[in-house]
């Protein structure tokens, strides 16, 4: 995308359909948005450091390019800490209810820190001092905690007041330059705090956020191990475990807008930290993460090549990936999840034995079976979405045959897989489970990937388990709305979901119903192309031109042609002398989304019987709505990059 202004984005081959639906309804804006959002009213603490240094309240000015606090002082930063054991109680429900899963800044080793900060607020005295990077992780973790306290409102106000303080304390300790551990950890906080908080441009801030952090992590060599030096070893054990936490980070975050990660993994020899293993002798949950990040890179980079490797290429890292799953502790499986891979337990009994009981009550252990078991379907889908998209547009009767029909059965159970997994660990934790939005990022995306099948090929066997699985991804939003998160984002993803239930559903009713015309004789036909017969085929035909169109299998270009529309154009792929792509051709209605062009291909899976009884879920009883065939729902949920990067030009 390309605004007036020069601003500029891209969204590669892999991209989460969360980011590519937002990239395609929103105007792409050369200034913020006069429709954002209020801020949040700031605290009185806050309100006289705003008073005293007025930049205070324009803190994103500052932050983070300027190396100067604009006379912001660490004894004006420190007068705005709560009482220790306010302070003390946010950062318990971080580490609770979010560190669970990222842990870059492991709670005794922060605890130290934020003693170290308390002394000094209450006027004690230390050597060495307390730099304000440090206060900054103080602040950036009390902030996280209250996102994620389910004792208070979702979302409430005084998280992004923290935030900001947090911001100002950076910048006090001029950590572009004077690099720190602490000042990497709480960064890395930060970027996660900005897609967990629903301000619409969050994920634009995510991502440089992350990458700067990969810049510094390699401006204090962190990538290389600390054991090479000689180095004291809870020096060498800290350096290891932020290394692997940001670097897990990027390269997972680098994989949902489908861009390179920032390390070559060529380039670290940096060992994975001493985790003790659990009382079985099991390697912990970190670890595991990290083992699954290195295979994810490795699809990553296979990915982001101008080149693209032989499909058995990608068959063999499907592989590595399965034996991984199959391997994982016994303690760390997620029975729902063997439960709906009938591919590999196609009997009950065998899902049940392998895997141990869920609990309503280990709520730590739960989340991360739930998790692991979740990040390793979303990377299965990531190295096949391709392919199952391939395999969709592929002019053949039964998809089952395609040569991509291993990644076809497998995104479809594996996006079966996500929409379970959450459905479970939901219903046992719901006050939890709302506040954790890489849930719902991954149910929305496989609905919509479920729904294209429909949409393409509305006869398909399967047409009645996708719609049973738009179902349950309805009724797992409504239930997320009515437990609290009542935000636009959610509520945007909502009314998609309800979209693509309605276009799915009247898709399946047209292909069911025996075609109104014959052939018997010709003078019939003629006789039937009146001025309404005419209409009703100009209808049907722009209806189905739009279905193409909500696939997205081009590479499309938008660009702010005025205030209030954009124009979309088609970029038309051919081979030229350096392997580079051509022409674009213009879209002929100017600020619509109708895109004339050639088709493209897609992606697929591996897996057993789908439609095994395993796999169904409730139908749901939520109503149905009937929206305007214009409604673009679905544009550019396949990244229209499919057809240079992967598939070669329109016409191979």
């Amino acid at each position: 995308m390309l605004g007036s202004g020069g601003r500029s984005k891209y969204l590669g081959p892999t991209a989460g359909s969360e980011w590519l639906k937002d990239s395609e309804t929103q105007i792409v804006t050369d200034s913020p948005s006069a429709t954002r959002p209020p801020s949040p009213k700031v605290p009185q603490s806050a309100a006289s450091l705003q008073a005293s240094h007025p930049t205070f309240g324009t803190a994103a000015i500052a932050f983070p390019f300027s190396t100067s606090a604009a006379g912001t002082s660490t004894q004006d930063l420190l007068s705005h800490l709560p009482p220790r054991e306010e302070a003390w109680t946010l950062a318990e429900s971080y580490y609770r209810y979010c560190a669970w899963h990222h842990d870059v800044a492991p709670k005794p080793m922060f605890e130290k820190t934020f003693n170290r900060v308390y002394k000094l607020s209450e006027g004690g005295t230390l050597s060495p001092r307390v730099n304000p990077q440090e206060i900054a992780l103080v602040f950036i973790i009390m902030a996280q905690g209250t996102l994620y306290n389910i004792e208070m409102p979702n979302y409430d106000p005084s998280a992004e007041d923290w935030l900001h303080l947090s911001e100002r304390a950076l910048v006090e300790g001029n950590f572009l330059s004077n690099n720190m551990v602490a000042g990497l950890q709480t960064l890395h906080l930060m970027a996660h705090m900005h897609l967990q908080l629903d301000k619409g441009e969050r994920g634009d801030i995510a991502w440089p956020l992350w990458g700067l952090v990969m810049r510094l992590v390699q401006a204090m060599g962190m990538h290389r191990d600390g054991a090479c030096w000689n180095l004291p070893h809870d020096v060498v054990e800290e350096r290891r475990k932020v290394f692997w936490e940001c670097n897990a980070a990027d390269t997972f975050q680098a994989h949902c807008f489908s861009r390179p990660c920032a390390v070559n993994p060529d380039h670290c020899d940096v060992v994975f930290p001493s985790e003790p293993p659990n009382a079985s002798g099991e390697k912990s949950y970190s670890i595991l993460r990290f083992e699954l990040s290195q295979l994810s890179s490795e699809i990553l980079n296979m990915a982001m090549k101008v080149r693209k490797p032989a499909y058995s290429d990608v068959i063999g890292l499907d592989v590595r990936l399965c034996e991984f799953e199959r391997n994982l502790p016994f303690s760390l499986r997620c029975r729902t999840a063997l439960l709906s891979m009938p591919s590999r337990y196609p009997q009950f009994e065998a899902a049940i034995a392998a895997s141990p009981e869920p609990s309503r009550r280990s709520m730590t252990i739960s989340f991360q079976q739930s998790n692991l078991a979740l990040n390793i379907s979303e990377t299965i889908i990531n190295l096949h979405r391709p392919y199952y998209a391939k395999a969709l547009y592929e002019e053949i009767d039964d998809r089952v045959k395609s040569v991509y029909a291993p990644s076809f059965l497998t995104v479809i159970e594996r996006c079966a897989m996500i929409i379970a997994i959450v459905n479970d660990i939901h219903t046992r934790f719901p006050a939890v489970s709302t506040r954790q939005w890489n849930f719902w990022y991954h149910v929305f995306g496989s609905a919509l990937c479920l729904g294209t099948l429909v949409l393409r090929d509305p006869s398909n066997p399967m047409g009645t388990f996708v719609l049973s699985q738009i179902d349950a991804a309805i009724n797992l939003f409504t239930s997320l709305i009515r437990n609290g998160a009542n935000t636009p984002r959610y509520n945007r993803n909502l009314q998609w979901l309800m979209k693509l239930r309605a276009r799915a559903s009247s898709k399946i009713s047209k292909a069911s119903t025996p075609q109104q015309h014959t052939n018997n004789n010709n003078s019939q036909q003629d006789n039937d192309h009146d001025h309404n017969s005419d209409r009703h085929r100009s209808r049907e035909e722009r209806e189905e031109s739009e279905d193409v169109e909500l696939l997205g299998w081009r590479t499309r270009l938008i660009e702010r042609a005025g205030q209030n529309h954009k124009t979309i154009r088609t970029i038309h792929f051919a081979p030229t002398p350096n392997g580079s792509h051509i022409t674009s051709i213009p879209n002929p209605s100017p600020g619509g989304t109708r895109v004339e062009g050639s088709h493209g291909g897609g992606g697929a899976a591996v897996g057993g019987d789908i439609g095994s009884p395993g796999l169904t879920m409730p139908s749901s009883s939520f109503p149905w709505v009937t929206p305007d065939s214009t409604d673009g729902f679905l544009n550019e949920f396949w990244d229209p990059m499919l057809l240079q990067d992967i598939f070669g030009p329109p016409h191979e």
